[in-house]
């Protein structure tokens, strides 16, 4: 069934597609061209009778730091007809909004509130796109990797004195060599 829908997919929307791979457990990649073309390919994907993507199971962004196009976006996509998955990548780069998929599909509202708490990528016409899992007066996107770790205030709860305090972060970080060619996080 995979090469099947490959070709389909090549045949429907060679425009808006940059690549397109398979995975030994038919997997789906697709690497969209532009971050506009999107919604038009998920609604192909969703509504076409030989795809049946009718489920959104997640959206994942990816932060890469030095790049041009500094973010990825990852839409997952489930077809319980075909028992597959397709997985739509795209790159934005810092200055882009995407346009929101939540009246495509409903479970997108909350997806898409998170990625925007997170790495603060807007989501234009989200109808309810606020903070999820930060508090309100946090000022900044804790995933982004250009976010600090110092200088803001934490809060804890104090069992002897029955007490919230907060405090100032302090995370030592003294030990740890980010230019060694030793450590494990850096390639090549």
């Amino acid at each position: 069934m995979t090469p099947r829908l490959i070709k389909e997919l090549a045949c429907q929307l060679p425009h808006y597609i940059k690549t397109i791979s398979c995975t030994p457990h038919k997997d789906v990649y697709l690497h969209l061209r532009s971050h506009t073309f999107l919604n038009r390919v998920l609604f192909f994907l969703k509504n076409h009778s030989l795809t049946q993507y009718k489920v959104l199971v997640d959206i994942v962004a990816v932060d890469f730091l030095n790049e041009l196009n500094r973010f990825e976006l990852i839409y997952v996509l489930l077809s319980t007809k075909l028992n597959s998955r397709i997985y739509i990548k795209l790159n934005l780069n810092n200055f882009f909004s995407m346009d929101t998929i939540s009246d495509l599909y409903p479970s997108a509202n909350w997806l898409e509130r998170e990625v925007w708490d997170m790495y603060g990528i807007f989501f234009y016409g989200h109808l309810d796109l606020r903070r999820i899992l930060n508090n309100y007066g946090f000022n900044g996107y804790s995933l982004r990797k250009d976010f600090s770790l110092t200088g803001y205030i934490s809060f804890r709860y104090d069992d002897f004195n029955k007490l919230i305090l907060n405090e100032k972060t302090e995370l030592s970080q003294f030990n740890l060599d980010f230019n060694s060619k030793k450590t494990p996080w850096r390639y090549g």
